[in-house]
């Protein structure tokens, strides 16, 4: 999915797909260190875990703003007509979810805390590399928030869209962004009209 997409854009689909992963990464070290936490409406929530939610819904929202920022500036345009009947995924599937997202936030060593937060960011290192080598469709739940979905089509690009894709006349022409010069991910992100 990002063979030849921009570094930027690489880093911040891998670091918001997996903000669950840190989330869970963070209760999980909550449970065992007894971080500070903070009560917001009669709810204990760790303030670790709490700073990281924030920061995630702003990254999702910041990578929202530059993808209709990059749909409206339509630097490398690229034409699909019937994009429905191209579309072959949509959002991924859950065993790759579970495999990159779930499984490593649950990794918990019985060691201290320096090294289980060396071996986290080891194993996001190496699911990075990964992910960024791999055609597979990774999904992304903060895009799934934001209104975001991500398209997998029978050419081998893949398309990213806040826009009924599967409701569109099928002889309507998209025209959307590669996100890269040589990309295989298309950007089709307006915004509310």
């Amino acid at each position: 999915m990002f063979f030849g997409t921009k570094n930027w854009f690489k880093f911040l689909y891998f670091v918001t797909a997996m903000s669950p992963a840190y989330i869970l990464y963070s209760l999980h070290l909550y449970s065992h260190n007894k971080f500070p936490f903070t009560t917001i409406m009669n709810v204990k929530i760790p303030i670790i875990t709490l700073g990281i939610l924030l920061v995630f819904l702003f990254l999702g929202w910041i990578m929202k703003v530059v993808m209709i920022k990059v749909t409206k500036d339509n630097e490398n345009p690229y034409s699909l007509q019937n994009a429905y009947n191209k579309i072959t995924g949509k959002n991924g599937t859950s065993i790759i979810f579970m495999l990159g997202v779930i499984i490593p936030s649950v990794i918990y060593l019985d060691a201290p805390l320096f090294i289980n937060v060396f071996t986290f960011i080891f194993v996001q290192s190496l699911l990075y590399i990964l992910m960024s080598h791999s055609s597979a469709l990774f999904p992304n739940l903060l895009f799934i928030i934001y209104g975001m979905h991500t398209f997998e089509l029978t050419n081998g690009k893949y398309l990213i869209s806040d826009q009924p894709i599967e409701r569109r006349d099928n002889h309507e022409e998209i025209k959307a962004t590669l996100i890269g010069d040589h990309s295989n991910t298309l950007c089709y992100v307006r915004g509310k009209k």
